[in-house]
């Protein structure tokens, strides 16, 4: 256990925050070794920096992000790291919400209109979050702006992160549409995939 520890700890030190999610996990799930071996596998033959970046919602690499204080772990996060250098970013943090938040839903329509004023996100405390979502999703843009991104992973049905479904103002059912993180991506060019 110590000689694990140690690997962990060698492994935090390159990859600071993100390195320190995964050190955190692994001692709780076998599946973690292999994204973590890959991961300093390709930092040692000089491989990461050299692939195509791809962005993550946050929740699905493993981060416990989610309004509730859950993540949405996803086994594709280990099938993009073989090919990818995955950036991670969770806008609702980036708009200072706190873990956990109330949950929140659009009124009123999609991201597209909560961007073009038409509808707002409404919390189930019946606070109006729209500036704050807003300036979450655009902070998350200018990540994917910065890392050149051309391909995002993002959360289901989420008001934020939701590509073609979310939920509707009740939270209990489904309508067409997207988040206003996934609206800004779309806007910008960026292909979206929806992950559950």
């Amino acid at each position: 256990m110590q000689n694990r520890f140690i690997f962990y700890l060698l492994l935090a030190i390159p990859f600071g925050n993100f390195a320190m999610l995964r050190f955190k996990r692994g001692f709780q799930l076998i599946r973690f070794n292999f994204f973590e071996i890959q991961l300093y596998k390709n930092y040692l033959h000089g491989d990461f920096m050299d692939n195509e970046k791809v962005l993550f919602s946050a929740c699905l690499v493993g981060s416990k992000c989610r309004y509730n204080g859950t993540d949405a772990f996803n086994e594709k996060t280990l099938e993009i790291l073989n090919k990818s250098e995955i950036i991670s970013v969770c806008p609702e943090l980036l708009a200072g919400e706190p873990i956990p938040r109330p949950a929140c839903n659009i009124h009123g329509g999609d991201g597209h209109d909560v961007i073009n004023g038409k509808a707002k996100i409404i919390g189930d405390d019946g606070k109006d979050y729209t500036e704050n979502y807003l300036k979450g999703a655009r902070k998350a843009l200018e990540i994917a702006l910065k890392h050149n991104i051309r391909k995002a992973y993002l959360k289901s049905k989420s008001p934020t992160c939701g590509c073609g479904k979310i939920f509707d103002s009740q939270g209990k059912n489904l309508k067409i549409g997207n988040g206003i993180f996934t609206a800004l991506l779309l806007d910008h060019g960026i292909e979206v995939i929806s992950l559950d």
